[in-house]
This record gives C-alpha cells, structure tokens and sequence, in this order.
C-alpha cells in the first residue's frame, strides 16, 4: 500500500513538474514576442519621458511575467524538494570551509565550460546587490530613478537575471529551441513590418516619434529610431541563421514527398518564405535611417558567412546566401513598386517582374542543387552587390548631393537617397558626435569616476569604497549635474540619462568591480562560443553550431 501511494505520488509530482515547464516556456515566449511590441494610447497615462506610452508598458509587462517565473520557479523547487535549507549556513563561513568551496567551485567549472556564463551572472548579481545595499541612494537604485519606466534599476536588473536563469535552467530540448527563436523572428518581423508601413505614411497606430530622429525615420515600436533598429540587427543575423539551418539537404522533404516535383516546390516555399521574412526585416532596418545599427548588421553577416564557411561548409552557406540574395531582390523589388527607386524601366510593375525573376532564378538553382550549389553562392552574392549599387544616389529620382529630397518632392520617395546621404555622414557627424554629446558624456563620467563627488548638503557613506562599488544603481542622471556642462543659449545643464556607453555607463554606477562583471559576461559569452566553434565543433550538430556562432557574431 505505501509503495503504491508512493508511485502515485511520484507520478503526481512529475505531472505537475511537467506542467510548470510547459508554463516557464510559455511565459519567456510570450516575453519575447509581446514586450516589444506592447505599448498603450498616448494619452492614457502620463510620464516624464515622451514615449513613456512605449516605455512604461513594456517594463510593466516584462516585470509581471518574471514576477510570474519566479513564482512557478519557487513552486517547482519546493515539490522537487529542493528549496534551501538555511540551517546548513550556520558555521560555514570558516577558513577550511571557505578553501572547500572554492575546490568544489573550481571543480564544478571544470566538469562544464559552459558553466562560466553562469559563474559570469552570479558575480554581476553580487556586484549589482552590493552596489544597491551600499548606494547613496538606496530607494532609488532599487526601484529605479522613475519606477515605472525603463532603467538599472536592481528590480529591473533582477528581473533580467531571473529570465536568463530559467531559460538556461530549461531550455533542454531542440523543439524548445526553435520555439524560441520562432518568437524572436516573429517580432523582429512585425516590428520591422510596421516601420516599413510608417516609412510610406501608414502608420495607422500612431507611433512615430520626433524623440526618434524625426518623422523622416521610423521608429517602429520602439519610439526610438536607434532603439528600433538595434532590435531589427539583433533578428536579422538569428532569422539567417534559423533559414540557413532549415535549408539544409531536405531529407525530411524526400520522405514527405514522394517525387522530384514536389521536394522542389516545397524547397522553392520555404526559401521564398525565408526570403520574404528578410526582406522585410532588411527594409524595415533600412528606414529607420540608423548607422550604427546597419554597421552592426553588416558586420554580422559576414562574419556568420565567413565564420559558416570555415565550421559548416560552403553548401549550407550557399543555401543562405541564396536566401539572403533573394530577399535583397525582393526588397529592391518593393523599392522599385512603391517608387523609391528606379532601375532600367519606370513603373511599379516592373517590381513584381523583378521579384518574380528572383524566384524563378533561386527554383532553377535549387532544382540541380548539388552540381549548381557553388552557382547560388556565387549569384547570391552577386545578387547582393547588385543591391547595394541600388542604394547609391545615382539611381534616385530628383535627389541632390546631401540626401535632402528637392521641393515638393514626397519624403517618402526619397528612400535611396536617406540612406546614402546617412553612409556618406559617418566621417562627419559620427565624428562630431564623439567630439561633441558623447565625448562630453565620457569627460564628465570619467571626472565622476575619478573624483566622486556629491551633493553639499548631503553626505556621501563609504567614500573611499565608491571607486569600486559606485554611487548606485540607476543614479547616472542625478550626479552628472554635479559636472554637467552647460548647453545652448540658455546655458542649461545637459541632463542625459544614460554615458552612450554602457561599461562607462556601468563603472559610474557600480564602480570597477561593476564593470568587471559586466566584462566577464561579454568575454564569457563569445570565449565559450569561439571554445565550441574551434575545439568541440566535431560533437555538435550544425543547428548547435549555428547557435554558438551568434555571440561569436
């Protein structure tokens, strides 16, 4: 009788331990697909910051869902019975105890390299709860300098880590992979769908704004050209990686399909549909007028082909390339039908022709796949090039030298010439912009880190420990006006919210031993991606490679 009580028990516990993973995986998808996307009418609440409408919606909702993680995490420990037991703390902190743990600790690194990441997170967690215990003003880096908005605020920051912590504690099957990077590119597609349809005058939301670089630049989402773009680069590399991954030798295709015709034609659909999703993700980018997220892009492109060719060959490279060089035909395809751009004939027609040549040009590539493979890598990249010729100001319709469309010409016809009138800038204005904003935010932040100063009437606790702990969490804004410059005519102080950097940004606040955490993640993130590419590459499957290639990216 008890052993049979036993079993059912057992079984119970393993339904329900069941039931929570299936939860956790539903939360971090809907966190990955709808936080980007969430916002609420502008005039529904009000805030400090202008897209506090975009902002506040989007911290809310992520803070709720790791508040929910966090909930069913406790739930799965304590039926598994793996809750800590405090009473084992007492009379641990001894010498011999102490050089204990750190013989396990070493070992325990040492079984699993992977496991660095996760030593990497704990130590930014304990910096990060040193900092906020010790902060000069504790309220504020804890729940942040306006609660509701975004920031590095530790609640922020502790929801952040519980959401990496779950996903890394359960994320254990392929299936469970691809759902997530299914929820990545989804967003990533409607978020760059909706600025290509704010670029041409539909934005039927209403959620362009000026904050983002003006009405000439979309901002999606976001509320925020940068910001936008910088989501967009982010998906793009992992929507090629995914396409590259499920365009690989399509066995799977010759067991559905029993002849030659239909393997091709579900072959032909799922490059085009790969195709397509590119191509809205590369226009979307595109308008949003953004060079540091284009440099972004286009660095992690050639090196997922360069790094492609070197650990997966050039078949499944050519497959992507393929990809990608169909959707630049779509994209310049669209461009020629809404009338940015104009190549050999005028007329919105000859777009479709354009992208109806592409398709057929990919189904004959893909019909003698392996004795034509090395022809789609070759015309994928000539395809590609092509493209970006496009993009020069000889090909736009009334533009002059600087980008700046003629008068009474449509803003949203002058696409082409945006674009390279942005490239042509970057020894410009990139310049002026380190010389000037942001090199004035480093000054300052570098006088913040080597003197500390505060406030007159208030004193500073800890003084002589703030170079290695900082003045707090999420406290940037309130001691740069202690050497804030002052700007324009009015001479006001400038009051950013950010140092436009983040390590300098996280030295301010967290001090050196902040920044060294920081550093460790970076360094233990792309160390153990170059670690599988070059020394275990032989046990992983191409699908694992291409997923260790993109922090390498």
């Amino acid at each position: 009788m008890a052993f049979a009580t036993a079993i059912t028990t057992s079984r119970t516990t393993a339904t329900l331990v069941l039931w929570i993973g299936r939860g956790l995986e539903g939360l971090w998808l809907l966190l990955v697909f709808l936080v980007p996307l969430t916002f609420i009418d502008r005039d529904y609440a009000v805030s400090e910051a202008v897209i506090s409408y975009l902002e506040v919606p989007k911290i809310a909702l992520l803070r709720t869902l790791a508040g929910l993680m966090t909930t069913l995490w406790i739930i799965e420990w304590a039926i598994q019975g793996q809750l800590p037991d405090w009473s084992k703390f007492k009379g641990r902190w001894t010498v011999s105890r102490l050089s204990g743990g750190r013989t396990e600790l070493s070992r325990w690194l040492r079984d699993r390299p992977t496991r660095w990441l996760v030593f990497a997170v704990w130590l930014f967690l304990g910096t990060t709860f040193l900092s906020t215990v010790l902060s000069g003003s504790f309220k504020t880096s804890v729940w942040g300098e306006i609660p509701g908005q975004d920031g590095y605020a530790a609640y922020t920051v502790a929801s952040y880590l519980v959401i990496f912590g779950v996903i890394a504690t359960h994320l254990k099957t392929r299936p469970q992979l691809w759902r997530l990077l299914g929820a990545i590119i989804a967003m990533g597609t409607l978020v760059a769908g909706y600025a290509v349809l704010q670029h041409y005058s539909y934005d039927f939301l209403d959620l362009t704004e000026q904050t983002g670089g003006g009405q000439k630049r979309v901002t999606s989402f976001m509320g925020n050209a940068i910001f936008a773009a910088a989501v967009m680069s982010m998906t793009i590399p992992i929507s090629l990686g995914v396409a590259a991954a499920s365009l690989r030798e399509p066995k799977w295709l010759s067991r559905r399909f029993r002849t030659n015709a239909g393997t091709w034609a579900l072959s032909l659909t799922v490059t085009g549909l790969w195709s397509l999703i590119l191509a809205v993700q590369l226009l979307g980018i595109t308008f949003t007028f953004s060079r540091g997220p284009w440099v972004g892009t286009l660095a992690a492109v050639v090196s997922f082909f360069g790094l492609g060719v070197i650990f997966l060959g050039w078949r499944l490279c050519g497959r992507a390339v393929l990809v990608l060089g169909l959707a630049a035909v779509m994209a310049v395809g669209f461009l020629q039908a809404m009338g940015s751009v104009s190549i050999l004939i005028q007329g919105p027609w000859f777009g479709a022709v354009i992208a109806f040549a592409g398709v057929i040009g990919a189904g004959v590539i893909l019909t003698n796949w392996r004795s034509l493979g090395w022809v789609g890598l070759l015309a994928g990249i000539i395809v590609a090039l092509a493209a970006a010729v496009v993009l020069a100001p000889g090909w736009i319709k009334g533009d002059d030298a600087s980008g700046e469309p003629p008068a009474g010409f449509s803003d949203t016809r002058n696409t082409i010439g945006q674009v390279s009138g942005r490239f042509a800038s970057i020894n410009t204005e990139v310049l002026d912009g380190f010389i000037g904003g942001r090199g004035t935010h480093w000054r300052v932040s570098w006088q913040l880190m080597r003197e500390r100063p505060w406030f007159e009437f208030d004193n500073l606790s800890f003084r002589w420990l703030r170079p290695l702990i900082g003045y707090g969490p999420d406290l940037f804004r309130y001691t740069y006006l202690l050497e804030s410059p002052p700007e324009g005519k009015e001479q006001y102080p400038l009051e950013p919210d950010h140092a436009h950097n983040y390590f300098i940004h996280q030295t301010v606040e967290q001090g050196y031993l902040g920044l060294l955490s920081s550093l460790g993640i970076f360094a233990a993130v792309f160390i153990l991606g170059g670690y599988q590419l070059f020394r275990q590459r032989g046990s992983y499957s191409d699908a694992h490679k291409l997923i260790a290639m993109t922090p390498v990216r």
